[in-house]
C-alpha cells in the first residue's frame, strides 16, 4: 500500500490485526490463571501481555526507540 488512496478499511484492519491476533486474543481469553501466579504472552517485537488471577489484563510495550 504505496498510495493513501489504496487503503481500504478491510486491508488497515487486515494489516494492523492479524489473524494470528484473533487466536491469540481467544487463548489469552481462555487462559484460567492459578492464584498466586499470572500468565504471559509474548505479542511480538517488543510487546507483552499479562494476565493475572483476578483477570487483570496489563499490555506492556517496551518500545522506546523510533521507527
Amino acid at each position: 500500500m504505496s498510495q493513501v488512496d489504496e487503503i481500504t478499511r478491510e486491508k488497515w484492519i487486515l494489516g494492523a490485526f492479524p489473524e494470528w491476533g484473533t487466536w491469540l486474543n481467544e487463548e489469552i481469553d481462555q487462559e484460567v490463571v492459578e492464584k498466586g501466579t499470572f500468565a504471559m504472552w509474548w505479542i511480538g517485537c517488543t510487546g507483552l501481555w499479562v494476565k493475572t488471577e483476578n483477570n487483570t489484563n496489563i499490555a506492556v510495550d517496551l518500545w522506546f526507540g523510533n521507527g
